[in-house]
This record gives structure tokens, sequence and C-alpha cells, in this order.
């Protein structure tokens, strides 16, 4: 199937449950049937709204505009919108589930967002030189982020649980781990 989103979409779709899940440069947020291509619904979510990411029940999205996060239902009703201090909005904003939360990183924190509201409920300091940063990625009880040379490894609670440097410089982190049989790459 092929179906129009009508302004481009801003990055890649996510699929959970048979559906297809994708933000668009038309304020939107967009859900298709994954078999079909049908549109379930379309909800406005500030500017150029960026790649949903679900977490429990809520898609938790980024957006340009003042309030730059959004949490939005399954079913396409508007949750929350809000600004927030340490998460950068926009719409290469990208959040993974870990532990009922969203973790996201930026310039210099490893970050847990509340899907119920969008609110912190923990924050990770990077201890490192650089700004440059990696999406996060989770195996189990552990999330793994690079930031600058450090690779980290962060629990459910916010605490580090181990880092290693790893090469390629201080302004080169944005290689986002993966993590198979028992190592980290």
């Amino acid at each position: 199937w092929s179906t129009p989103t009508g302004p481009a979409p801003t990055g890649e779709p996510m699929v959970a449950d048979g559906v297809v899940y994708v933000g668009t440069f038309g304020d939107q947020v967009q859900a298709l049937d994954a078999k079909t291509g049908e549109r379930l619904w379309a909800t406005k979510a500030g500017s150029d709204t960026g790649r949903p990411a679900l977490v429990g029940d809520t898609l938790v999205v980024g957006s340009g505009g003042e309030q730059m996060l959004h949490g939005i239902s399954r079913t396409g009703r508007p949750l929350w919108d809000v600004t927030n201090d340490k998460v950068y909005g926009g719409r290469y904003f990208t959040c993974v589930p870990f532990g009922g939360l969203g973790v996201t990183a930026s310039d210099y924190e490893l970050v847990a967002l509340d899907p119920a509201d969008g609110s912190t409920v923990w924050s990770f300091r990077f201890t490192d030189e650089g700004n440059q940063y990696s999406d996060p990625t989770v195996l189990g009880d552990t999330v793994y982020v690079r930031h600058g040379s450090t690779l980290y490894g962060v629990n459910r609670k916010g605490k580090q649980t181990w880092h290693r440097r790893v090469g390629g410089g201080a302004s080169i982190g944005t290689q986002t781990p993966v993590v198979r049989d028992g190592r980290v790459y």
C-alpha cells in the first residue's frame, strides 16, 4: 500500500500492534493501519512533528514551537503539551521506553520522562567532555548511551552502573550503542 500523508513525514515511522505512527511537516502525528495503509487518525502536535515513541499507552513526540513535547493517546487524543527545560523537543527528539518511562539524551544529560505528563522523573549528568551524544539503547535494566568519547550504562533509577572510554574523540559521539550477546558495540 501507499498512503499520502499530505506534507512529508519528518522521519522514520514507528510501528506498534498493527499501527504505523508518523510525524509530518504538516504539524501532525498520523496513525495508519499497517496492513491497509488506511488513515486511522491525525492529531495536531506542535510544528514539524517528529517521530513518536510509544511509552506504555502514550505516544511521546517532539516538535518545534513553544511547547516542544507532546503526549498523545493511542486513539489520537491529545493528553498534554509541555516545555521541559532538560529536554530538546523538535523533530529530531528521540525517546525510548525504559521501565515505564521515556528516556532521551541531550548535550549534557540523559533524561527520563513521565509519559503521564512529560515531566522529568530523573536525569543523569554526563561527566565527560564534549556535547555530541547518541540515541539511547535499552537492554534489560540498563540504558546505554554514548556521550563524547564515553559509553555509559545507567539503571532504572538514573544511577550510573558503569562507563568506558571509547575511540573517536569527544566530538564524535553520535553512534548509537548496539547490545548483543552480552557485549555493547
